[in-house]
């Protein structure tokens, strides 16, 4: 298809014809914005191959200015097309040529050098864009290469395509290295690379890339010395004496190519006549000889002082190239140091000197000498001194600071000898403190014994910076588990579990006290046979040691990476799987997501949270940073796991982490609200109601959109778990509980289903599908919530299935589905707790009294604490107690005492619950 001036094609009105070939037309067009633009158009046959790399091109090159940039594409006419930037016009005046750096050439012949540098560099800045997402461009020459508004840009996306993508042999013959042609090695970034050189060369020489490595000989000498080094790297026939990445080809380009005057113009002249004429070479040097003797001494300075004067600033230039690559390796965790050291001022005054450094090497290299100082007192400033004697402690103290330090990107300023001594020191003081047989070396990764098939991966102390500019510090090392636990590693000291999923897969299906309960018994073990010293405990990781861990720490760039090729999108896979990170570490993104604490602390509530394992962002990048609240009282999902790390601590770790129960409670306009939930729809509406009425309040009769509002902030879990409310429907209108009509809310549709429950969910009234809820809301006033506790009260409330004493303490038993955590809150609620099997004669008048609601399962008072059952003050509940009623996962940490058909067993989900308070 030829279109010709005036058509109108994909709503662009075509101005002229730029040109032709295989792969489609090129057209001067003007757009429905009025734009000045160029449109190809590609035969419908070809489109896919242009348009998967279009696609991606069109992602990468969005802003960059030295990448073309398309408007649109789309299929029209049977052909692909895409708009896009219009390359200037070589003709100041006269028709249309596009000015492309072939047409260039072909005008002048070739460029200025510092032109041509200063062309390259910036095609190099657009091409490591590219190779930075993947791809790669193939098809780098100057035809290829146009001027939009003067500044050089690559162009032809079509050929552009991933580093992975199935190799293909297209390109331009004199642009392909030769490994091309023997199908290796197709798609590389050092393909692009060798085309990139080979443009130089044409650029600077003006000879076609065929000629290389010929040098014309009126290419000055200056400018040879300087390229030459470069092209023979990037030309290189052998694919492995070749730039392997765009930042190693921009580093190596020169920070200025010397443009010929005037002198160095006569001088590149008499070269080229001494070669043409070389019988008159002798004559010429005699006059040359007489010349140099008349000018006598003054030239001979200053010829001397020019010499001098080039070595000194080659020397301060060879001095800054190496202080550059000092400061660059590891630029944004340097900075992050600096902050974490010097303070954020400090850290923006060193990063704003090292953008605006002089263009004179002598003036630069001084510079960098001050920093130096600056950087060398303040590394030496932050190590701790290290004594000849020290406690375990100190020892490990000082140890966490100087190795995360020696670690560090400051670390570049501190010399060989220094770090050696440092180090002889420290192993030293580690000799006199630490026993043979112990384990936490610090620097050191090690295997535990053979039921760890994984290592323990030292992790330095260090600081990161989040995505929202938070600074978060590491102060200790730690050593970290290299993969997540296994099912075959989890069972053997949880000796209740009898099934825990396949050996060498991840565990999950557990609680959060059921990992606690794992690092307590790994803790004692360990630390009876003298592998871990006291003063160090097994845990999981907090939100942040995982991020730190997750980046590689010290060793990574500072962003974290995903190890497996693709996201696992919730399926699981064998631990250990894929790559490690830098640091060695397995798993941590792409396997299953791993359960952490919080950053702040066991304390915070009903909630742990967990990291990693199939996040995507909108670019479909897993994010390591995002992490999701989980309810301590549910057992996790198949692809939420654990890793645990041996850290600082102390067994005071266990006894405050361990969940039994908490508050869910929040105030909103004087009155005083309770969510009261599991993670199971058990509840129903009369279970509600007489839970309620026992706690002295009112089922939640919701009044406004911004009451539920501030409710729905204050409990997210009803997010996803329905809670009861207080309400119902007659003649298709709802009513609140003294039967007015609700109104001034959104409330939900007339049912179609008959079985429904009147619930709080996801922030709004809602007719939740199923007779039963997760929980309720319960609401007092100030002056209800103030008797709640009251035992008259309580008594009065009349919603028991029966009561009795044993001595001065009443027993209710109250029918309503619960789980234990909420039982156990309900009794903090009013003051009371759950009865305690104390003894034999307790436990017996407990059988004799329930007798009439043995098929009832009741839940008791008491809870499994690290390997046994205890009450409520801490004594031993020295019973068997075999699983009994409904059970939901093999964990004992998710049940509680309970009598069920007469026997004493352990319950994790019970239809009523027996109180006791003092009656006095």
């Amino acid at each position: 298809m030829l279109l010709r001036p005036g058509d109108t094609f994909a709503g662009c009105r075509i101005l002229s014809l730029c040109g032709s070939g295989g792969m489609g037309a090129v057209y001067l067009a003007q757009d429905a914005l009025g734009r000045t633009v160029a449109l190809k158009i590609v035969p419908l046959c070809d489109y896919q191959r242009e348009l998967t790399g279009i696609r991606r091109y069109i992602r990468t090159a969005a802003g960059q200015p030295n990448l073309i940039q398309i408007f649109h594409a789309g299929i029209e006419r049977d052909c692909l097309f895409y708009i896009m930037e219009a390359a200037d016009s070589l003709n100041e005046s006269g028709p249309y040529v596009p000015k492309t750096l072939a047409a260039v050439l072909a005008r002048d012949g070739k460029i200025v050098p510092s032109q041509a540098l200063k062309l390259i560099r910036e095609l190099a800045d657009g091409l490591q864009i590219l190779h930075h997402d993947d791809l790669i461009h193939r098809d780098i020459k100057p035809e290829n290469i146009i001027f939009v508004q003067g500044v050089p840009k690559l162009c032809d996306p079509g050929l552009v395509c991933t580093m992975d993508a199935t190799a293909s042999l297209v390109g331009t013959l004199g642009y392909l290295p030769p490994e091309c042609f023997d199908g290796d090695n197709l798609n590389t970034a050092g393909r692009d690379l060798y085309a990139l050189g080979k443009v130089f060369y044409s650029a600077v020489t003006g000879e076609p890339p065929s000629r290389y490595p010929h040098i014309p000989a009126d290419l000055p000498l200056s400018v040879r010395r300087v390229i030459w080094p470069l092209l023979t790297r990037a030309c290189s026939v052998n694919p492995k004496h070749r730039f392997q990445n765009t930042g190693e080809f921009l580093r190596a380009l020169p920070s200025e190519l010397p443009d010929p005057g005037p002198v160095e113009r006569a001088l590149n002249a008499f070269r080229q006549w001494r070669l043409a004429n070389p019988g008159l070479m002798t004559s010429a040097v005699i006059v040359l000889l007489l010349i140099v003797l008349l000018g006598g001494g003054a030239a001979v300075f200053q010829l001397r002082r020019q010499r001098q004067r080039t070595e000194f600033l080659l020397n301060c230039q060879r001095q800054c190239d190496a202080a550059a690559v000092r400061y660059r390796d590891r630029e944004t965790l340097l900075l992050n140091q600096l902050t974490d050291l010097a303070g954020e001022a400090e850290a923006k005054k060193i990063g704003q000197i090292l953008k605006t450094l002089p263009d004179d090497p002598a003036a630069r290299l001084a510079v960098y000498e001050k920093l130096d100082l600056e950087l060398e007192k303040l590394f030496r400033d932050a190590l701790l001194p290290v004594p000849e004697q020290a406690s375990a402690a100190d020892f490990y103290r000082i140890s966490d600071r100087n190795l995360g330090l020696l670690a560090s990107p400051l670390a570049a300023w501190q010399t060989d000898g220094e770090r050696k001594k440092l180090e002889r020191k420290l192993a030293k003081l580690e000799k006199s403190v630490l026993p043979e047989e112990v384990k936490l070396r610090p620097g050191q990764a090690f295997k535990m014994d053979s039921s760890f098939r994984s290592k323990f991966i030292y992790v330095p102390s260090g600081v990161f910076r989040r995505k929202n500019g938070q600074l978060i510090r590491i102060p200790y090392g730690f050593w970290c588990s290299d993969g997540e636990l296994r099912a075959d590693q989890f069972r053997p000291p949880m000796r209740w579990l009898k099934n825990s999923g396949q050996p060498g897969m991840p565990m999950a299906r557990f609680t959060w006290n059921d990992l606690l309960e794992y690092c307590w018994q790994e803790t004692l073990k360990y630390q009876r046979n003298g592998k871990i010293p006291s003063g160090f405990i097994f845990r999981p990781l907090t939100v942040s040691e995982w991020q730190w861990a997750c980046r590689g720490a010290w060793s990574g760039t500072g962003n974290a990476t995903a190890f497996l090729k693709e996201n696992s999108g919730g399926r699981i896979h064998p631990v250990r799987s894929g790559e490690p990170n830098s640091l060695g570490l397995y798993d941590f993104i792409g396997n299953v997501a791993e359960m952490v604490i919080p950053d702040s602390g066991v304390d915070s509530g009903h909630r742990v949270a967990f990291c990693g394992g199939w996040y995507e962002n909108s670019a479909r990048r897993v994010d390591p940073e995002k992490t999701t609240g989980y309810l301590k009282y549910q057992w996790l999902p198949p692809y939420v796991g654990a890793r645990i790390a041996i850290v600082p601590g102390s067994m005071e770790f266990f006894e405050r982490a361990l969940w039994l129960t908490g508050p869910r409670e929040t105030v909103f306009q004087g009155r005083r609200y309770e969510l009261l939930a599991t993670n199971d729809v058990i509840m129903t509406q009369d279970g509600a109601l007489n839970i309620c009425r026992l706690l002295g309040g009112r089922l939640l009769a919701p009044e406004s959109d911004e009451q539920l509002t501030a409710l729905r902030k204050a409990f997210p879990e009803t997010g996803s778990l329905p809670a009861a409310i207080d309400g119902g429907l007659k003649d298709g209108v709802w009513l609140r509980p003294d039967g007015t009509p609700y109104r001034g809310l959104t409330l939900p549709a007339v049912p179609k289903h008959s079985i429904w429950a009147f619930a709080f969910y996801r922030g709004r009234i809602a007719c939740y599908p199923s007779a039963h809820t997760a929980g309720l809301i319960c609401e007092w006033n100030e002056a209800e919530y103030r008797v709640r506790n009251d035992p008259d009260r309580i008594r009065r409330s009349g919603v028991f299935l029966h009561t009795f004493r044993i001595g001065p303490t009443g027993y209710l038993l109250v029918e309503c589905p619960v789980y234990p955590h909420m039982a156990r809150r309900v009794a903090q609620l009013l003051g009371a707790k759950l009865a305690q099997p104390r003894n034999e004669a307790v436990r017996e008048r407990f059988r004799q009294e329930l007798e009439p609601w043995k098929t009832l399962p009741i839940l008791l008072g008491g809870h499994w604490k690290y390997g046994e059952w205890v009450l409520s003050d801490g004594s031993a509940l020295k019973i068997e107690l075999p699983p009994g009623g409904t059970l939901l996962t093999e964990s004992r940490n998710l049940s509680s005492p309970g009598l069920f058909d007469g026997k004493f067993c352990a319950l994790q989900r019970a239809q009523a619950f027996l109180l006791e308070l003092p009656l006095e």
